[in-house]
C-alpha cells in the first residue's frame, strides 16, 4: 500500500501529451493505475487516497465516533460529505476530481512551465516561477486569490449557462441518479468538463459508476459486481478565435457486464476546443449534454439507475 503521495511533481511536456496521457489512463482499475504510476516511479495523490480508504479495517464502521475522529485525524485524505437528507457517506478528498490521480503530494503537476493545483470545484494555474504563491491557496481561501495576476482559475464544470445550442437539447452538464436498497447504493455520474492545458482549452465527457454500503448511518465505497450501459451526445462550441465559433455534437459510450471492482470510470470523449489561445471566460465555455440514455446495476440495487433524456440522439 502507497499510504503517501510523491513529493515531486509529474511533468508533461504539454497539452497534449497531458490530454493523451488522461485519456489513455482514465479508464485503468486501481491495479492497472497502480502499475503505471510504480513505472514512473510516482504515487499520486489520489491513489495515496483510495489506497488508504480501502486498508481501513471495517469494524471502525461500526462506530459513528471513530470515524469522526479517523476523518478528522486524516484530513489530507478523507472527508464526510452530507447528502442533504442527513445522511452522510465516507469519501476520499478530491474524489470528482480524475486529475488527482495525476497530482503530487500538494495537489499538484505541471505542464511545459506551468503548474495546475487541484481543488474540489476547479483548478488553479500559475507559472513554474509562483509555485511558492499556489502553495499557500487551499479550499479555504482560494477566493482571496481570484484578481491575483498571477494565477489563473478555471471550475470544474463546463459551463451551460451561456448561449445555448438549442433549447429543446440542452440537458445540463453534470447529471448524477442513485437507487437505494436498504443498506446498498449504487450511484451514477456523466458529467462535461472543461480546462485549460498548455495553449489552449480541452473539453471532457465523464463517466462513473460507484457502490456504496451503509453502516451505523454513514454509507461506504466498497467493491461490487458493476454492470453498465452508457450512451450520451455532448454539445459544445469549437473556437477558431476568440469571437468565432461553431456547434458540434460529439456521441459517447461505454458498457460492461459484471465488473468486479470499487467503481467503473472514464472519458467518453476528449475534445480540443481551442487552440494557441484559450477559449473566452476563462475556459468556461458553452456545454452541456444534447441527450443521453444511460443505466448501471449493482446486483445489490433494484432497480437499475437510470438516466434518460433525447435518447433518440444517442449512439
Amino acid at each position: 500500500m502507497k499510504s503517501d503521495a510523491s513529493s515531486e511533481l509529474l511533468k508533461f511536456v504539454d497539452g497534449e501529451e497531458f490530454l493523451e496521457t488522461f485519456e489513455l489512463t482514465a479508464s485503468l482499475n486501481d491495479t492497472e493505475r497502480a502499475s503505471w504510476e510504480d513505472a514512473k516511479d510516482f504515487v499520486s495523490f489520489g491513489r495515496a487516497c483510495d489506497e488508504f480508504y480501502f486498508s481501513l479495517n471495517e469494524t471502525i464502521f461500526e462506530d459513528d465516533e471513530t470515524v469522526e475522529n479517523l476523518v478528522k485525524a486524516n484530513s489530507n485524505k478523507l472527508q464526510l460529505i452530507e447528502d442533504g437528507n442527513g445522511e452522510f457517506s465516507l469519501e476520499t478528498v478530491l474524489y470528482k476530481q480524475e486529475f488527482r490521480y495525476f497530482a503530487n503530494k500538494d495537489k499538484m503537476f505541471q505542464i511545459g512551465d506551468v503548474v495546475y493545483l487541484i481543488l474540489e470545484d476547479g483548478i488553479v494555474s500559475a507559472d513554474y516561477s509562483k509555485i511558492g504563491k499556489l502553495k499557500e491557496i487551499n479550499e479555504n481561501n482560494y477566493f482571496s486569490f481570484i484578481n491575483d495576476g498571477d494565477v489563473s482559475f478555471s471550475t470544474s464544470l463546463a459551463s451551460s449557462s451561456c448561449v445555448l445550442k438549442d433549447d429543446t437539447y440542452n440537458c445540463g452538464n453534470s447529471q448524477e441518479q442513485k437507487v437505494t436498497n436498504n443498506r446498498e447504493r449504487t450511484i451514477l455520474r456523466i458529467s462535461i468538463h472543461t480546462t485549460n492545458v498548455g495553449d489552449g482549452t480541452n473539453q471532457y465527457v465523464n463517466y462513473l459508476v460507484r457502490p456504496y454500503k451503509k453502516t451505523m448511518g454513514i454509507w461506504y465505497w466498497c467493491f461490487r459486481h458493476i454492470s453498465c450501459n452508457l450512451k450520451v451526445v455532448a454539445d459544445y462550441k469549437v473556437y477558431t478565435s476568440q469571437t468565432l465559433w461553431s456547434w458540434e455534437r460529439v456521441p459517447g459510450s461505454y458498457n460492461c457486464n459484471n465488473k468486479y471492482d470499487s467503481k467503473v470510470s472514464g472519458t467518453f470523449c476528449s475534445q480540443w476546443i481551442s487552440t494557441g489561445f484559450n477559449a473566452p471566460a476563462a475556459g468556461q465555455a458553452a456545454a452541456h449534454f444534447g441527450g443521453y440514455n444511460c443505466w448501471a446495476d449493482t446486483p445489490s440495487t433494484n432497480p437499475n439507475v437510470v438516466l434518460q433524456a433525447n435518447t433518440f440522439l444517442c449512439p
